[in-house]
């Protein structure tokens, strides 16, 4: 099942309720969750990048980055590192795996898949198997 929730609180109290849910999960001290964190960026020199963060216990992290040079968004990059993390998600999932969550700051890139969740899901029957 997939869900993507845009939460409607202002950013201090989204990162409080975060912080509270990642405590729980540290709490919990099982491997059976993956966490990705996502981002997309501009530097200073105009080139567009993307990056993931990926952990199972917070105590062991790995990390991926994409330069994607300079003709595309921000934008296309937050949705580039969301597009990579589901990739990166489906190749460490295994048999234990519960829960897969991945974070992202950016509301306009959740918002674009969220619409075409639903338009395709109305269209198009989506199943995903494992090979």
């Amino acid at each position: 099942m997939t869900n993507i929730e845009i939460s409607e609180d202002s950013k201090e109290e989204s990162a409080e309720k975060h912080q509270k849910m990642i405590s729980e999960f540290q709490k919990d001290q099982h491997d059976d969750r993956i966490i990705i964190y996502t981002d997309g960026s501009k530097s200073e020199t105009n080139q567009i990048g993307a990056g993931l963060v990926y952990t199972t216990n917070f105590s062991c992290y790995q990390w991926k980055a994409w330069n994607l040079g300079s003709k595309c968004e921000v934008f296309d990059a937050e949705l580039f590192a969301i597009k990579k993390a589901i990739d990166f998600a489906y190749e460490k999932a295994d048999v234990w795996t519960r829960e897969i969550w991945i974070f992202s700051d950016s509301q306009a890139a959740l918002k674009r898949l969220k619409v075409e969740k639903t338009e395709l899901a109305n269209t198009i029957p989506i199943k995903h198997e494992r090979e």
